[in-house]
């Protein structure tokens, strides 16, 4: 896993990130995971979340950063993985 601590992320806030992820054309979906959901979230916690890509390859497969103050976990799959994954 790579630490990025990219200027761009800076102030960014999780539901910012989340509408650029679902705007672009490449991604298939995103699934939130972990502490992030629901009622169990606190200043404490991390964002997990895996980015699906229809057909594009993804330029990497994990990545560590801070989102809205919280570290984030970014995870990457193809689409065509994730199904034969869960056959």
């Amino acid at each position: 896993m790579t630490a990025w601590p990219d200027p761009a992320l800076n102030g960014l806030t999780f539901d910012v990130l989340l509408a650029r992820l679902t705007a672009n054309d490449d991604v298939e979906g995103l699934l939130l995971f972990g502490s992030s959901q629901g009622d169990a979230f606190s200043h404490a916690s991390d964002y997990d979340l895996i980015v699906v890509f229809a057909d594009a390859s993804p330029a990497f497969n994990t990545i560590a950063t801070w989102v809205d103050g919280h570290l984030t976990e970014i995870n990457c799959k193809r689409l065509g993985d994730l199904e034969a994954w869960v056959r």
